[in-house]
């Protein structure tokens, strides 16, 4: 049982990361690489201020750090062309790594920072498995709400149409400039939310939390979702996280039955991404 609750809340929260990160992929038209950033921006604004203002602080705190983070590298998506974009962010992804790294006044450097107090409120402690579940499944539940109905309603018009032609955008007489920061903040806030909640959930962060491993990982359960389906986040999320599952219990004896595990993955995505939609860039 530990077990599928473990699954659940790892699905839960990486849920909520990609429902943003489809924001900036799907809607901003971004070849966004930075996520694991917003993520371990998140992650480290709960270890750094859980003990000295509460857990609900402190997880407002990480979508505040993640939303600013989102909407500073947003700011630039008007001034530069895509795949000077996607560079960027890729070189903020890699800066941010070096700097969870090496500083270790603030971040614990390599060692990470231990011992981040279980999620509370007004004196109900998250301790164990099955109640951090309902506080994800509640968290999860009302950011991925917030993000449906913001891309659903008129602001998700006014997003997709300041990615798709800025020009016509101007002539409209709307600023495209507000739109991506606010795209930014709002796909920023949500992934920091998730890693936040991902703190809770280890009770430890390093640099690994929001690496680059966890960019790729969030940006590949980005365009599957959204390649299979339009803002299908959950498919993502489901194949990355249960299929290297399923292919744990599958017995491939030798030195060569991890590289064969990785294979047939990536084989699946592979098969994912031919049958599936294209996803455009700016």
């Amino acid at each position: 049982m530990s077990y599928f609750l473990h699954l659940l809340i790892l699905g839960q929260i990486y849920l909520l990361a990609v429902l943003g990160t489809q924001l900036l992929v799907q809607d901003g038209r971004l070849f966004f690489l930075a996520a694991g950033a917003l993520f371990g921006a998140g992650a480290y604004a709960v270890a750094l201020g859980a003990g000295l203002w509460g857990s609900v602080p402190a997880l407002i705190a990480a979508g505040a750090a993640g939303a600013i983070v989102g909407a500073l590298l947003c700011a630039a998506a008007g001034r530069v062309r895509a795949e000077s974009f996607a560079l960027l962010t890729l070189g903020v992804q890699v800066v941010w790594g070096n700097a969870a790294n090496n500083l270790t006044a603030v971040t614990g450097g390599p060692f990470g920072i231990p011992g981040i107090p279980a999620f509370s409120w007004l004196g109900w402690t998250a301790g164990g498995l099955g109640r951090f579940a309902l506080v994800s499944l509640v968290v999860v539940g009302a950011g991925a709400l917030a993000v449906v109905s913001r891309r659903r309603g008129p602001w998700g018009k006014a997003a997709r149409a300041a990615a798709l032609d800025r020009r016509a955008f101007e002539s409209l007489g709307k600023d495209p400039r507000t739109a991506d920061l606010e795209l930014g903040a709002l796909a920023g806030g949500a992934v920091g939310v998730s890693g936040g909640l991902f703190a809770f959930y280890l009770g430890y962060v390093d640099a690994a939390t929001g690496g680059l491993d966890r960019a790729f990982t969030l940006f590949a359960m980005a365009v599957l979702g959204t390649a299979w389906k339009r803002s299908a986040a959950w498919f993502g999320v489901a194949i990355l996280l249960l299929v290297p599952e399923v292919l744990r219990f599958v017995r491939l004896s030798g030195p060569a039955g991890p590289a064969i595990q990785q294979l047939i993955l990536g084989c699946v995505l592979l098969l994912i991404a031919l049958r599936g939609r294209r996803v455009a860039t700016r």
